[in-house]
């Protein structure tokens, strides 16, 4: 028997999308620094020769799923809008999720505090 899609586990994922990338990349940057003994600065050590590889593929994947969630978002307010509601689905709460971490993130991204990020992209 196949199981109906779960609308209501599925927009809290979207909503959270943001937040989920976030807390990836940090326990990356976190399991470096553990394995290290000292934080990552860019090109020492290559992320690649830590040997994290199912987390790494997961922050690789994490990033544009941060982009396509906010597209996704962008759809779960247009199907609130023409009236098609998920039974449950606080949107206002979602929406305020949704846009603070989705702002952290790319507040995150973009600014590098850490150079964290030059230092898991080279």
């Amino acid at each position: 028997m196949v199981k109906q899609l779960n609308w209501f586990k599925l927009a809290w994922t979207i909503t959270l999308i943001p937040s989920i990338s976030l807390g990836l990349f940090y326990s990356f940057v976190l399991r470096a620094r553990l394995v290290l003994g000292r934080w990552p600065i860019p090109y020492q050590p290559d992320p690649k020769d830590l040997d994290f590889l199912f987390h790494d593929w997961l922050v690789w994947l994490s990033i544009p799923a941060t982009y396509l969630s906010a597209i996704a978002m962008i759809g779960l307010f247009i199907l609130m809008i023409f009236s098609i509601r998920i039974r449950k689905f606080n949107y206002p709460l979602a929406g305020v999720i949704f846009t603070s971490s989705f702002m952290v993130w790319w507040i995150c991204f973009h600014s590098d505090p850490g150079q964290f990020w030059e230092w898991f992209i080279d």
